[in-house]
Order: structure tokens, then C-alpha cells, then sequence
């Protein structure tokens, strides 16, 4: 059996808490066992301890003990029982609140400090700027005429939204949120989730700005002398989880927030802040394995549970794949130690698998955008660390200043990869908006491969900070959209009775020619002279009576067919064009149709019937399709809608 990796006692009592991650695999049996065996340990000790809680779906739990010792004899008497054990050990360099105290033992309240690399303040720059770059505004404007989203909820794991700012009326999922800041054990009670009702400490009302920046729901207002885009997806909801307290962000209270993300089937959360009280985990340091090991199991759990996890690179200037040093750990005592070897450390959250770790760009004066390299809050970097970039210098976004009748309201400019990270989730949340089937896995892919290389300037300093490119709001709801299906163009030649494929055949006489149509087609056209309308979410078949009857030689005709898609966006790629080719005969003796091959009963679709269906093709203008049919003698136009929908003929989309 592998020894565990335990930490070391301390000088003296007090209330600590502890993780601990038992081997992998385990079983709920065996971790009922573990926790079972906590009070043994306290009774062997003469001292008490309390199992927090406990995560059967991977295996680890906490505890608050007040043995100085605890960490060390709960290991022993492990071994002894047979639990195999991956690490035990505290999560804090410090005892607990007094306010999380349940053993009785000495207790502290750490000092409110200023976490390093923050940026803030007030400013007379457009912050709208990175609204703008990434192409939010417009992609505002193709949401509200023309694309309709699924309700989607974004979980913001921070400091605790200001909940009665005034941009958040109506975005606050309630029922999806919770603090986690009391010993990582969820609780219901709004003011704990409310920064400024519990704990105004905070260097500034982090959650709040970040949150504005993903779903804030005015879209203008005045500020500062200007308006100002205040959020990305203004259509999502916003779950308020909280797991900052006096700028501490413990391994517990970030376990608790991805855990209940998780169970409460919340597809994309920001966190945009570092796990402390280390900058950088040692995965093997007895000090910080326990607490590394129990928030990647966390996360590796909320990600098979299609939790997307989107977090801020950090902002220390430095190569996050190449970490040397550390001078800002632990941030819980107020002594940090300087110049802390951390080769090979991992940042929590940036260096955890599957994760999207966002860098912070910054706009120059001639429009150029590059990395945010202030000395003082400059954006982390590094080839294979970041996985695509956003704007997070001087952004604009909501901060809570008293208004009328209490209402908070107000903004105020932040800069750092916090800004940047919500940027991130607010297209995630547009994606997931649009295709509400996606995975974790399918958000993230399209994220990466619509993100715009060309727009972000390459370091000449060898800081690779660009990931996948730019990302891009505007792409999210243009491009890789649901598309229109043209199924089959097909004709029959005894009244509907029986349908062949119409390219390449020979028809005589009367014959009907249809259209059948899939997917997320809201109306087509048949050669410009028959339309129809469904609901986007159906079927859609179009029919057209036509008459050869009175031809003397063999004639080509051509059928254009167009299946619209939900969005009328010009630059959408949601429809489906598809050309048909067949030839019309002289009506022989037989009077019948010759078919371009014998039937098999089966429809087939339009790739087969014409080579060049697509649905990547330019939006077309009505007009421009219009009938190559030239010699068509309509007899009778018939417009079969199924799966419901009004008939009418629809606007060229050149028009909108």
C-alpha cells in the first residue's frame, strides 16, 4: 500500500480544518468507514472533531479537529483499520473563524488583505472597449432580432454578488445559489451570499463586477459621461455561489461551490480567483497535497457532470509553464514566505486538467491588442497554460453605489484576468444558449475553434499569452449555428401515391414536385414561386403541381431549393440551398413518367439527388433563386405545412 501523504503537526491545539482524499478507487462503504473512524481518533486524542462533509462521487471529505496533531494520527489509525489513504492534511495555515468554530478550540479571524495583481479604480476610458472587440454588441443585436435562446445559467464562484444592484433585477437564480464560506457547507441564507451584507472587506466587490460583466441586464446606461455595454449574454441568469471570504478562498469553500454547480446541473462557472492560502500547489508538499488533491477531484467530478470550468490565468507577469518562485504564499498569516521554491507547482484553479484558463488583453492606443503586461497586475502567460484570451484591462461593469429607495446601482473599471474570465463564460453561455444539447466538451470545442487568432498582436517577448485567439461573441451566434436540412427534392406521377428522387430523373405529363425540409428550418422556397413556413424545430414539406403535358421536345429544368434557418442574420450559416437538374419528356403513348431508376422505396436526401446541396452557402435573396423552370405550366400550387406554422411567403432576408 502507497503512504499517504500526511501533514506535519502543528506547535499547538486549535480548530483546523482538514481534507482528507482516500485512495482512489473507493467506495461509499469504505469512505463511511473513513468518516466513522474521525471520532475514534478524537476519543484516542482527548480531543474533538467533526466530520464537515463528506463527497461519496470522489472520495473525499473534511473535518475540523483541534489536535494539533489530528492530521498524523488519523493516518496511523487508518493504516491500522486498512483505509488506504491518498493524503490527509489542513487546508488553512491558520485556525478557522471564530464564526466556523465547532470544536471549541482557539479560533481566529484572519486580516482583510489586498490580494496581489487587482487592478481597479476609476476611469475616463470607454469601458466598453472589449465589449466591442469581441463583438458582444453585435451579437446583442442579432440575439434580440433574430436568435432565440434557451435559458441557460452561468454559476459566478467569487466574492457574493451584490444581489439588489440594479443590474441584476431578475438575473439572480436564487434556487441555484449558496455560500460555501462556513466550513465549505452549503447555506441557504441570502445575506451570506450578499458581499455587502457579510463581509464589505473584500478589496473590492469582485463578484459584483464580474458578474455584471457576464449577465448584467441593462444593456446601456449612463456612465461616467458615456454609455457603456454592461454584459455579454444579458438573457442568461447568474447563480450567486460564494466562496470568497476576506479575500481567502479555501480549499473547502471551492469544493463546495463546484460540488453544488455540479448537483444542481449548472453547466458553465467562472472562477476567477486562485485557491489559497498558496499562489502555487506543491501536488506533493505534505503542507499542500490534501487541499490540492480534494479541489482536483472536485473538479475532474464537476466536469464528467458537464460542469464547463472557466478561470482567470492570474496576474503576476508570470510563465504559469515555467513556475520557479512564489513571494505571496500563505496569504493567511500575514507572512508570507519570500522567494518560495514552486518548480512544478500548480495554480488552483489555472492548472487543473480540462479547465479554460483565460490571459487579459489589453487595447493600445493605435486599436493593437496584446497582453496586459502592467508590472503591477500584469496577465499570466504561457504556451501550453493558456487556452484563449479576452479583455480584462480597464473594464467597465457593475459596482454597488447607494441609488433611489436603496437600489444599489453605479459602475466602476477593474482590470485583471478576473475581467477577462467572464468575457469567456459569457460566450460559453451564448453557445449553450443556441445548441441548449451541447456538453461541457462541445462548448469548449466551439469556443476554441471560432476564437480569433488574427486580432491579437504576436508577443515579441516570447510571452505567449493567446491560447486559441480572441474570444468571439459575434461568431457564437453566426456561425456553426443549427442548421436547415433539405431532406429530399422528390416527384411523383400519380397524384402522391409514390415519390421518386427528382435529379437526373425524366417525367412526362402532370407531376408533382416536392421539398422536404428538417431540422431548424423555419421556411423555404421552392424555385422562388412556392413558400412555406414552420417552426424551426420540425418538419417542413413544399409542394408544386406542374403540367409537361403540352412539350414537343425533351427539355433541362432546373428546381433551386432554400431551407431558412432560425436566424436571419446575413452573416448566419443556418441555411441549406440545394440545385436540382431533371429533364422533361414529350408525353409518349403511355402518357407515364420514365424514372431515373427503378424505385427502392426509399427518399432520398438532397446530397444524393444533387451533389451540391450546402448549407454553408450565402444567405441567398429570394428574388436570386428564383424559377429556372421556364417551361413549368403551373396547374395548381399546393402548400403542405407540417409540424404546424402560418403560410406566407417570407421576406427576403436582404431586408431585414
Amino acid at each position: 500500500m502507497a503512504t499517504p501523504i500526511v501533514s506535519e503537526a502543528w506547535s499547538e491545539d486549535a480548530s483546523r480544518n482538514y481534507a482528507i482524499n482516500l485512495a482512489q478507487p473507493s467506495d461509499a462503504d469504505t469512505l463511511k468507514q473513513a468518516e466513522t473512524l474521525v471520532a475514534q481518533v478524537a476519543q484516542n486524542e482527548g480531543k474533538p472533531a467533526k466530520v464537515l462533509k463528506a463527497y461519496a462521487s470522489f472520495g473525499s471529505f473534511f473535518v475540523q479537529a483541534e489536535s494539533k496533531s489530528f492530521a498524523k494520527d488519523y493516518a496511523q489509525t487508518a493504516a491500522q483499520q486498512g483505509i488506504k489513504l491518498h493524503s490527509v492534511g489542513d487546508t488553512r495555515q491558520v485556525p478557522v473563524r471564530d464564526d466556523e468554530n465547532l470544536v471549541g478550540g482557539k479560533s481566529t479571524t484572519p486580516k482583510a488583505h489586498e490580494t496581489p495583481g487587482s487592478g481597479g479604480g476609476i476611469s475616463g476610458r470607454d469601458g466598453a472597449w472589449g465589449m466591442k472587440v469581441i463583438g458582444a454588441d453585435k451579437a446583442k443585436e442579432t440575439i434580440a432580432k433574430d436568435v432565440k435562446l434557451s435559458p441557460v445559467t452561468v454559476g459566478v464562484l467569487d466574492s457574493g454578488i451584490v444581489e439588489n444592484h440594479e443590474d441584476f433585477a431578475g438575473q439572480i437564480d436564487t434556487a441555484a445559489s449558496t455560500s460555501c464560506i462556513t466550513n465549505g457547507i452549503p447555506d441557504s441564507d441570502p445575506d451570506k451570499r450578499n458581499q455587502l451584507k457579510y463581509d464589505i472587506k473584500d478589496y473590492m466587490y469582485h463578484a459584483t463586477h464580474v458578474a455584471g460583466i457576464i449577465a448584467g441586464k441593462n444593456l446601456k446606461k449612463s456612465g461616467l459621461g458615456f454609455t457603456y455595454e454592461s454584459s455579454v449574454d444579458p438573457q442568461a441568469k447568474l447563480a450567486n455561489i460564494r466562496v470568497v471570504y476576506h479575500n481567502e478562498i479555501y480549499p473547502e469553500y471551492v469544493v463546495c461551490g463546484l460540488d453544488w454547480s455540479a448537483d444542481h446541473d449548472i453547466p458553465i462557472v467562472n472562477a476567477s480567483f486562485s485557491v489559497t492560502p498558496w499562489a502555487y500547489w506543491m501536488p506533493d508538499e505534505p503542507s499542500q497535497a490534501a487541499g490540492y488533491e480534494v479541489v482536483r477531484r472536485a473538479a475532474e467530478y464537476a466536469q464528467r457532470r458537464n460542469v464547463l470550468i472557466i478561470v482567470s490565468a492570474m496576474n503576476d507577469n508570470t510563465d504559469l509553464d515555467n513556475v520557479t518562485e512564489d513571494s505571496y504564499s500563505p496569504s493567511d498569516t500575514g507572512n508570507p514566505i519570500p522567494n518560495r521554491p514552486v518548480k512544478g507547482g500548480k495554480s488552483l484553479m489555472g492548472g487543473l486538467p480540462g479547465v479554460i484558463t483565460v490571459s487579459n488583453v489589453q487595447q493600445n492606443a493605435d486599436g493593437t491588442l496584446v497582453r496586459c503586461d502592467n508590472p503591477n497586475y500584469g496577465s499570466n502567460y504561457g504556451k501550453k497554460a493558456i487556452t484563449i484570451a479576452a479583455p480584462g484591462t480597464y473594464i467597465e461593469s457593475a459596482y454597488p453605489l447607494f441609488g433611489q429607495a436603496g437600489t444599489m446601482a453605479g459602475t466602476a473599471y477593474a482590470t485583471g484576468t478576473s475581467m477577462a474570465a467572464p468575457h469567456v463564460a459569457g460566450v460559453a453561455a451564448l453557445i449553450k444558449g443556441i445548441h441548449p444539447e451541447y456538453t461541457a466538451d462541445q462548448i469548449r470545442e466551439q469556443l476554441l475553434a471560432q476564437a480569433d487568432m488574427s486580432k491579437l498582436q504576436a508577443p515579441t517577448d516570447g510571452k505567449e499569452y493567446r491560447g486559441a485567439g480572441l474570444v468571439d461573441a459575434y461568431a457564437a451566434v453566426t456561425r456553426n449555428q443549427p442548421k436547415a436540412v433539405i431532406d429530399a427534392v422528390e416527384y411523383s406521377a400519380d397524384g402522391g401515391a409514390t415519390w421518386h428522387g427528382l435529379s437526373g430523373a425524366s417525367v412526362r405529363g402532370k407531376v408533382r414536385i416536392r421539398a422536404v425540409m428538417s431540422g431548424a428550418v423555419t421556411s423555404g422556397t421552392l424555385s422562388g414561386a412556392v413558400s412555406a413556413s414552420g417552426k424551426g424545430n420540425g418538419s417542413l414539406t413544399i409542394q408544386h403541381d406542374v403540367d409537361f403535358s403540352e412539350l414537343t421536345t425533351s427539355t433541362k429544368q432546373h428546381v433551386a431549393v432554400t431551407a431558412l434557418g432560425r436566424n436571419n442574420n446575413p452573416d448566419a450559416d443556418d441555411d441549406a440551398t440545394a440545385s436540382v437538374t431533371f429533364t422533361a419528356e414529350p408525353t409518349g403513348d403511355s402518357g407515364q413518367p420514365t424514372p431515373n431508376k427503378p424505385d427502392d422505396g426509399k427518399r432520398p436526401n438532397a446530397n444524393e439527388q444533387t451533389g451540391d446541396a450546402s448549407a454553408q452557402q450565402p444567405k441567398p435573396e429570394l428574388s436570386k433563386t428564383g424559377a429556372d423552370v421556364s417551361v413549368m405550366i403551373a396547374v395548381s400550387v399546393m402548400l403542405a405545412v407540417v409540424a404546424a406554422g402560418a403560410m406566407h411567403v417570407r421576406r427576403m432576408k436582404a431586408d431585414r
